[in-house]
């Protein structure tokens, strides 16, 4: 009698118990594997969103806090960089470009950034999805994602709890002219406009004249920016502009000096990455864990099959069906078990990452999608791996048992 007829009436008549322990695998497997997933998933993202700002400079302060409230628009209290650093900034060689920014207003739910032409296009080099670029300072440029779209017109507001914002109106609305490029990031979600308007919102008006025909002693008037977007040239000019502006003082318009610091976004993204993997270490011991359970669960089934048919396979014994015979009969009920239970985890650990993905996109405004990784395949095979030598290991020893 061939070992597939056997097999396939075992399935049948066991249908319940496999199905309940295949669930239970493929459930401790998919949060294993959406757990993987998800961490590569916002590293990635992270990192991607990123990468188009070499080099920030601020004022003293947490570099985490500098990237968080300028590369991903967080809320963060950010000291004023002092406005004298444009000067300083325009003699420097190896800088391509450079944009101050102001954040802290905003267009409903849209962060408002205050900046100039070389941020908005990053140097030219993302042209803008349609319109034009701001010409004056009430007019703006909106993000992909704003919720804005060209001839809007809205008043920005201060602060976003709700009784505690202060509506802008007696500077006048705000008239949308150009939309971005979708990038992903959360700049998606963001409205741009020129600079010298955060100035005139707070009663620092530039009397018509944009920031970049302003002299020196009239930028020492003015409140500073909340950081400065560096491009740099090369990679050593990216360096030697790093060391310059972390051991640089200005004074600001109160006459207070102020040390400025240079970050790069990858070193804050490693180091913060390095605090989050002795986190994700842990989480992934506990699913690695519930994992080896979810084995351990379907090996047991081939214990309970093999008390359940002891009969039987007495009866298959006696007719001279070998050893080898039930144990080909109990391997093949558990891997065919595992591989069902594996493949259905797959399927639910990347829905459960979809899932991840969406929230953190809605919560970041980072685009994430989960992707099929080599972690991913080496966890499946892995784990494949080791049920068959458990299975083997365990059908040879209910193979092994005496007749009653």
């Amino acid at each position: 009698m061939k070992t597939s007829f056997i097999v396939k009436a075992e399935l049948f008549r066991s249908k319940g118990l496999l199905i309940t322990v295949g669930l239970i695998l493929a459930l401790a497997f998919s949060l294993s594997a959406a757990t993987m997933m998800t961490e590569r998933m916002i590293k990635e993202s992270c990192v991607r969103a990123a990468e188009s700002f070499d080099l920030i400079i601020g004022a003293k302060n947490s570099p985490t806090a500098l990237l968080f409230g300028t590369v991903y628009l967080r809320d963060e209290s950010l000291p004023m960089v002092p406005a004298e650093i444009i000067t300083e900034l325009k003699k420097s060689a190896g800088i391509e470009w450079f944009a101050p920014m102001t954040v802290g207003d905003r267009a409903g739910e849209a962060p408002i950034v205050g900046t100039t032409e070389s941020l908005t296009t990053f140097g030219g080099t993302v042209p803008l999805h349609s319109g034009r670029m701001f010409a004056h300072s009430h007019e703006a440029v909106a993000g992909a994602a704003s919720g804005y779209r060209v001839g809007d017109r809205f008043f920005s507001t201060h602060g976003r709890l709700q009784g505690s914002r202060y509506d802008h109106r007696e500077t006048g609305e705000i008239s949308v002219v150009g939309m971005l490029e979708p990038t992903g990031t959360p700049w998606d979600k963001a409205v741009l406009v020129p600079i010298e308007y955060s100035y005139e919102v707070h009663g620092v008006p530039l009397s018509g004249e944009r920031l970049r025909e302003l002299r020196d002693d009239d930028l020492k008037k003015l409140p500073g920016f909340s950081a400065v977007i560096v491009k740099p040239k090369s990679v050593s000019d990216a360096y030697k502009l790093h060391g310059k502006f972390n051991k640089t003082t200005f004074q600001d318009n109160r006459k207070n000096f102020v040390s400025t610091t240079g970050i790069f976004t990858g070193e804050v993204l490693v180091s913060l990455f390095a605090v989050l993997n002795s986190a994700g270490k842990a989480l992934t011991l506990v699913n690695l864990l519930t994992l080896v359970l979810g084995l351990i669960v379907v090996l047991a089934s081939g214990w309970i099959i093999s008390a359940l048919r002891a009969d039987s396979f007495t009866q298959l014994r006696l007719l001279g069906a070998p050893p080898s015979y039930i144990r080909r009969v109990i391997f093949s009920l558990v891997l065919i078990t595992v591989a069902v239970s594996l493949t259905f985890g797959c399927v639910l650990a990347f829905a459960e990452a979809e899932i991840c993905a969406y929230y953190l996109s809605r919560e970041t405004g980072i685009v994430m999608h989960p992707n099929l990784t080599f972690e991913l395949l080496q966890l499946v095979f892995g784990t494949f791996a080791l049920a068959c030598l458990c299975a083997y290991l365990q059908s040879k020893l209910i193979a092994r048992k005496p007749l009653a």
